[in-house]
This record gives C-alpha cells, structure tokens and sequence, in this order.
C-alpha cells in the first residue's frame, strides 16, 4: 500500500514538472508571439506609409525573434528590392513565393527583378554593340525587344539609327515615324527624322544633306560614322571650312572634349595637306600628351622631315616602349621615307640612331602573333619593312601570322597597294599567300582575283588562266579580266583561244566604242606577237643546212 502510494506521488510530481515546463513554453511563445507582433505591425505600418526603410530594425528584430515569419521575410525582401540589393531581395522573395498570403506579391517582385536584369544586360548588350559599330546584332537585338516592350522609345530610337548605318531605308525610316509618334521629346524625334532624310539623300542631294548632319546637335546622333559621312560630303562638295565651322561649334558645347576635338582637326587638315595651317594649330597648344606629339610626328613624316619624325618616335619608345602607335608611327615613317626616296632610308638619325638598325631592332621588338587581331594595318607594314629590308628570319616569322590577318576593306587596300612592292624586293610566295588568303574572305571582291592572276602571269600563266576563268564566269563582263585572260592564253600556248574570244566578244551588241578599241588593239598585238613568233620559226627553219644527196 504505502508503495503503491509512492509510486502514485512521484507520478504526479512528475506531472506536474511536465505541465510547469510546458506551461512555462506556453507563457514565452505567447510573449514572444505578443512581442514580435506588435514589432511587425510597426513594420507594416512603414510599409503601408512608403516608409519601409526606417522599419530595418523593426525587420531584423522579428525574424531574430521567428527566422520563418513570412510577413518579416517578405518586406525584408521589400527593403532589399528599394535598396537596390536584388541579390538578397531574391533570397528573402524565394522563401515566401509559395505564401498564400504573401507569394503573389513576391512572384511579381520577382518578375520585375529579372526583367530589370534583363533590361541592364540588353542596355550593356546594345551599347556594347553600338560602341563598337556592330549594327546587324544591334538591331536585331532591337527588334527583339520591341515584340516584347513595343512603346519603349529609347529602344525603337537605337533601331532607327542601326537601320540607318546598315543602309536598310525602309526599316530605319519606319522605325524613325515609329519613335515620332511615342516619344514626348519632339526635337530628339525632329533631329532623328532629319538624320534619316540626309543619310539616304546624300548620293543625289549631297549639299541639303551636308546642311542637315551639320544641324544635328544630337549627341546620339553625331557619332564618328555621322562624322564620317559629314568630312566625305564636306571633301566631295569642296566645302573645307565647313569641317572646321562644324568642330569648333562641337568645341563650343558643355562639356566637350576640346583637346580630342582640335586633334580631329588638326589631323583633318594633315588629311588635306595643309600643312603649314595644322603645325599653326599644333603650336598654339602644349604638346604636353602623347596624342599631341604623334600628331606633331605625323606632320614631319608628311613633310619629308622623316629623320626629326624617326628621331622624336625613338625618344618617345624610350618612355612608352610598350606603345603601339610609336612603333606604328616609326614604321609609317620608314614606309613613306621609302616611297619618297626610291631607295632603302639609311644614314643617322637627328639623334645619331642608324636608321638600318633601329628598323631591325623596331621589327624584333613587336610580336606578330598578337598583332593580328589587335593592329593587323601594322602587322602587314611591319611585314613590308622586313621584305624590304631583306631581313629574312622577320620575314619568316611574320608572313604566317599576316596570312592569318581578317581583310577589311582598308586592309585588302593595302594589301593591294603594297602587291608590286613585294615582287619588286623578290617575296613573290609571300604576297600570293596574302592574296590567296584576302581572296578567300572576299570572295566577290574581283580585284584580289585580278591582282593574284596578275602577280602568277609571269611565272604561272595556267594558275593565272584557270583564276581568270573563274572569275570571268560569274563576272563576264569585267574588261580588264577578261583581256588579262588572252595573255595568259598567249603564254600558255592557246594564241588562237585568246583571238577567237575576243573576236566572239567584238560581235556582242551594244559595245561602246571604246571597249571595241581595247578589243580590237589586243587582237592586234596578239596576231603581231604571233606573226612574228611564226617568221622567226621560219627563218630557224631556212638557216638550217640543206640535206645533200650522194649522187
């Protein structure tokens, strides 16, 4: 009995202790619950006032008080989103999207967040596009996100101006009308439309549209292709003071750059060979940059001052040995002093440098391999130099990697220019594999044909031959191919192909006269070249001894 009755007390002092801790959990949780409640109301009491950022504190207290309180989660993410801290704003959203009460809120926070990331990288995208003048994936970003945000304005106004750089009038004139009618600035969309109008007009109204680029104070507009457009308008129409009217009012603008603007017109006037009128302006201002003193360097090299321009470019790589326009601006130099003189530049120079070995130590210095990409123009020169100079192991080194080099149309021209030098100093191989490589990418440019043809005429006229008949194939009626043509079929033997097509040619109707002159003074030369050739076969023949018969 009196065991059975212990056993019963313990049993309800256990109880008891139980139900104390149990009632003592019941007394916090109630009290915190009490206390993170009347915390979080003054959290949504911000919210509702627009005043979420003074409620920090507020937010940070309840979820140190209860980690999983939705409603604490969910203006955490709030004052994360108003912030500007995306990052930790999706985390918090996240944990909420699920709610019933809270998740619609979140999924469209964050939708709005990733169509906010999306908007910065289309920006980064597009402007990164639009910086390096690549307007085929620039406008097709465009489009793209006009399906997607069609009265966004700023995107339709960059369609317009990418439409127009790739010469597509229809779309870049609808996508003008297109941005006239949602925008309110109506003087951007007056200067657009007037953009338009003169980019497209200019082959048959080059002064109206001259007048109307030089009206344009857009700086969305006024890029270097509209600077572009405006210095070859001003050239074609013979107009040079309107270049200078037109950067000295750029000058005249908040916050322009003057020093990159009067560079551009000093290095105009350079481009027009007035000289004497660019040192002018060269002298008015401290040539304290590196900028400046290229400019002066160009100058002198333009001037037949190659040695004071060689000179001042080597004291300059002593302080900037790592800077490519100097080696640039030396081997420019070089190349013109080379043109001028008929001969190899040689002697001292002003400094006491022989001018051999600095261009042999210049050479030595620059690595090829990294110039194809980043100054392929002075990776071909660099090239010229060595062939000229004969320096063999360069010339060995270079080639391959100048083979390598992506043909713009400035480089094929170049490249053509530079053709006859390289066979004049013996590097036949080397220019027929620049050739063979520039004709590769430019398929449809006939002139690389042409001058390959040419440089295998002397020692491969067959090679020469099969070129030109290709050539001639899609683009028959190129006269300068087709009479290279006869000549290789000359020398390969064929004189009688060579004369029965041109006198197939001379029956074509419609031919002027002066293509029939050209026709008719080959078919001459050939039937000249042949009649002679046939004579001296013939006097061989008759100096031979007569055979004498024994009677």
């Amino acid at each position: 009995m009196n065991k059975r009755k212990a056993i019963k007390t313990a049993f309800l002092s256990a109880a008891v202790c139980l139900a104390g801790l149990s009632l003592s959990n019941i007394t916090i949780k109630a009290s915190n619950d009490s206390v993170e409640e009347r915390i979080y109301q003054k959290v949504t009491i911000a919210a509702e006032k627009g005043k979420i950022k003074e409620a920090k504190e507020d937010i940070q207290r309840v979820l140190k008080l209860n980690p999983g309180h939705t409603g604490a989660l969910f203006h955490a993410g709030v004052f994360s989103y108003e912030s500007g801290n995306l990052d930790n704003a999706e985390k918090f959203f996240k944990r909420v999207e699920n709610n019933a009460e809270y998740g619609s809120k979140a999924r469209r926070y964050l939708a709005d967040m990733r169509m906010a990331r999306y908007r910065k990288r289309f920006k980064e995208t597009l402007d990164i596009h639009i910086t390096g003048e690549s307007y085929e994936p620039a406008l097709k970003l465009c489009e793209e996100a006009i399906a997607e945000m069609p009265d966004n304005d700023e995107i339709i106004f960059t369609a317009a101006y990418s439409a127009a750089m790739l010469n597509l009038q229809t779309k870049s004139e609808y996508y003008a009308k297109s941005f006239g009618e949602k925008t309110k600035d109506k003087t951007l969309s007056a200067e657009l439309s007037a953009f338009v109008d003169a980019w497209f007009s200019h082959p048959y109204d080059p002064e109206i549209a001259l007048e109307k680029l030089l009206s344009l104070s857009s700086r969305r507009l006024v890029t270097n292709p509209v600077k572009k457009r405006i210095k070859e308008l001003i050239l074609k129409l013979r107009m040079n003071d309107k270049f200078e009217e037109f950067i000295r009012r750029e000058m005249a603008l908040p916050g322009a750059d003057v020093n990159s603007l009067q560079r551009e017109l000093i290095s105009f006037l350079i481009d027009q060979k007035q000289y004497e009128k660019a040192l002018q302006l060269v002298n008015s201002r401290p040539i304290d940059s590196l900028d400046d003193n290229l400019i002066y360097i160009r100058i002198l090299s333009e001037t037949a001052q190659e040695k004071k321009a060689m000179t001042a470019t080597r004291q300059l790589l002593s302080v900037y040995p790592e800077e490519l326009r100097l080696y640039d601006a030396w081997i420019h130099t070089w190349l013109m002093a080379y043109d001028r003189l008929k001969a190899i530049p040689s002697g001292q120079d002003e400094g006491g440098k022989d001018i051999s070995e600095m261009a042999d130590e210049i050479i030595a210095r620059l690595k090829p391999g990294h110039l194809v990409t980043l100054n392929p123009e002075l990776l071909l020169n660099m090239l010229r130099v060595a062939v000229i100079i004969d320096n063999q192991p360069q010339v060995k080194l270079i080639a391959p990697e100048a083979a390598r080099i992506n043909f713009d149309e400035k480089l094929t021209a170049l490249l053509m220019e530079s053709a006859d030098e390289f066979i004049v100093n013996e590097a036949v191989g080397v220019v027929v594999n620049l050739l063979e490589s520039a004709r590769n990418q430019r398929p449809d440019d006939h002139n690389l044909h042409i001058k390959l043809a040419e440089v295998h005429l002397a020692s491969n006229p067959e090679i020469s031959a099969k070129i030109l008949e290709s050539l001639l194939a899609e683009k028959p009626d190129i006269l300068r191919a087709f009479l290279l043509w006869t000549d290789s079929l000359n020398l390969i033997g064929r004189a009688k192909d060579a004369e029965e097509a041109i006198l197939k040619r001379l029956e074509e109707p419609g031919m002027s006269e002066l293509v029939k002159r050209q026709l008719s003074a080959r078919l001459e030369v050939l039937r000249m070249q042949n009649t002679g050739e046939t004579n001296y076969q013939e006097e061989e023949k008759a100096d031979e001894p007569i055979p004498v018969a024994d009677f």
